[in-house]
């Protein structure tokens, strides 16, 4: 090397890493990596969510589609899993055979970005007191709502505060028929905790709410064995869930 070139090495420290210098850089790297990891895994779920937001938001304007196309009348709530032919989505996951597929007409929406059912094709239930499932508890459902469930939008008392669609988690692996709840205090049907232990909501005005789960037995009860209409008085998620399900003014 010439004279200058030394001295240029000299001057800017040209030369290689030591083996101490590289340990040192690839510790400093795998620290950010580690610190930076959970902040990009909560990005990513974020982001799931929204997306899963966006899918509820395009089912129930297609919810409000068919009721403004149909006199009012609600769409049926459950999956046809009793013969009928009103439903919203045909049985076993099959979209195309259901009503509101002529206003959404691909299958992304139907599914959740982040399903507690990753095989079935439709992670959403419409809730059993819009025009569902809470029929076939009529007695139950008379002495406690004063009437049968929600047929026709105009008779919603509170559109704002009415569920539409909401994310279960069915032990079963599928979503049949409609999401029920029993009462105040009891669980029929389940929320699935897609999004950092909570769930996207809609309601019939056509908005939508995440709410995060706060008590241990309402993500914990669809895996345990035999889990529908399993008590849980003073769960509070409950609680609130049976305030948007039931839907009126005065509850008992």
């Amino acid at each position: 090397m010439s004279r200058r070139g030394k001295a240029l090495s000299r001057r800017f420290g040209c030369g290689a890493f030591t083996l101490i210098e590289l340990l040192v850089v690839i510790a400093i790297i795998a620290l950010l990596v580690t610190i930076l990891a959970p902040s990009l895994r909560q990005v990513e779920d974020i982001l799931k969510r929204v997306v899963c937001r966006s899918n509820m938001r395009q089912l129930t304007l297609a919810w409000t589609n068919y009721h403004l196309a149909n006199d009012g009348m609600l769409v049926g709530a459950d999956t046809g899993d009793f013969g009928a032919t009103w439903d919203w989505a045909g049985q076993w996951g099959n979209m195309k055979a259901g009503k509101l597929w002529a206003y959404v007409e691909t299958p992304k929406p139907y599914k959740c970005t982040n399903p507690a059912n990753p095989g079935y094709p439709i992670s959403y239930s419409i809730a059993g007191s819009m025009n569902g499932q809470a029929a076939d508890f009529g007695p139950t459902w008379r002495s406690i709502w004063g009437s049968l469930p929600w047929k026709t939008y105009t008779t919603l008392p509170r559109p704002s505060e009415c569920l539409v669609l909401v994310e279960e988690d069915d032990w079963r692996g599928f979503n049949m028929a409609s999401w029920v709840l029993w009462n105040k205090d009891q669980w029929v049907d389940y929320v699935s905790g897609n999004h950092d232990d909570g769930d996207n909501l809609t309601f019939a005005d056509g908005h939508t709410e995440y709410w995060h789960w706060e008590v241990y037995n309402t993500l914990a009860y669809p895996h345990q064995d035999a889990p529908f209409y399993k008590p849980d008085p003073g769960n509070w998620d409950l609680h609130r869930l049976w305030e948007i399900y039931a839907c009126v003014d005065v509850l008992q």
